[in-house]
């Protein structure tokens, strides 16, 4: 697919993961707005129209090679990327001349932002769709590198490789980069999904399998559809929230009864006492048994084997989870 400029209402050929498919094409008189509007795009800013579709062929060809990428599958996820955004920018002329009857801001909102979010789910669930059923580490960005729970968590992460189980992180430094150094050090998978955040975010160096996010949303599903355990180490606003989240949906289950293990006994316990005391025993906003889905220890071996037990017990689901079917 070339990235030149089409005619109204021209077709376009993409490869498809079926083989060669053409989409009728959107064409947009906004050249200055694009899908892309965040990032840098080469354009003939003298033309009344541009390609959405090529120009969505030119980013992923562009990423491909400044990254050098070669995650199997990476081009079929881009290929499939192209061809939906062409599909979903499909339209009447008609419907073409209302929206531009909004003026430039338009295009930055709503519809155009779900070309962006549909591509950023196509291209994490080709790449975590090779990796296999995977354990989750949650904790603190801002763990130092002399913590206890620092050593605690690259020996987690070390355990769980040399048990040949992916290790996935949030991809930044503290916590999540004990466990990628730990799985890198025993030669697993290490898997790090990065966030764009203003403060204190940066991609650690021991992820081998990295994938970036815009959207906390994509990249939350991504560690639940993609994990059989989830390990809280100590941590903030974020691991608090990832662990609810998680806790949520085992509860509600939408998710499988995964082993969600507490690493620290000394920090949990308080929040532990404040669930049962003001959740449980004084109100009854949770169950009986909500509490015990929740496994608290000090102890990282008796995390692995809670861990590998439910993996002899149970295994990876046979069929997808209901919160993502």
């Amino acid at each position: 697919m070339e990235n030149e400029l089409q005619p109204r209402g021209s077709s376009i050929a993409a490869n498809g993961s079926d083989g060669p498919v053409v989409v009728n094409v959107y064409m947009t008189s906004q050249p200055e707005h694009r899908v892309s509007d965040n990032l840098a795009m080469p354009h003939k800013a003298d033309s009344p129209w541009t390609s959405v579709a090529a120009e969505d062929a030119h980013l992923c060809r562009a990423n491909e090679s400044s990254t050098g990428d070669s995650v199997p599958g990476r081009s079929t996820a881009c290929s499939r990327a192209r061809v939906a955004a062409a599909l979903v920018s499909v339209a009447a002329h008609k419907y073409l001349r209302r929206m531009n009857n909004h003026g430039a801001a338009f295009i930055k909102e709503d519809p155009w932002r779900v070309l962006r979010i549909m591509g950023e789910f196509v291209e994490s669930f080709e790449t975590m769709s090779r990796v296999g059923p995977a354990v989750t580490v949650f904790g603190s960005a801002r763990t130092r590198r002399r913590d206890p729970y620092y050593r605690a968590a690259v020996a987690l992460g070390k355990q769980l490789a040399k048990h040949k189980i992916p290790v996935i992180t949030g991809g930044g430094p503290g916590i999540m980069e004990a466990a990628n150094k730990g799985a890198a050090l025993g030669k697993g998978t290490s898997v790090g999904l990065n966030i764009e955040l203003p403060h204190e975010q940066s991609g650690n160096g021991f992820a081998n399998l990295p994938v970036h996010f815009h959207y906390f949303f994509a990249r939350k599903v991504c560690f639940a559809k993609y994990s059989i355990g989830f390990v809280f180490m100590p941590g903030g606003f974020g691991t608090l929230d990832e662990l609810f989240e998680v806790l949520t949906l085992v509860q509600t289950e939408r998710i499988p009864k995964f082993p969600l293990i507490l690493i620290g006994r000394k920090h949990w316990a308080g929040l532990l006492r404040w669930m049962k005391a003001e959740l449980l025993d004084r109100n009854q906003y949770i169950g009986a048994g909500d509490l015990k889905l929740l496994t608290l220890t000090d102890d990282v071996n008796e995390a692995v084997e809670v861990i590998l037990e439910y993996l002899r017990r149970v295994g990876p689901p046979e069929t997808v989870p209901m919160a993502f079917s």
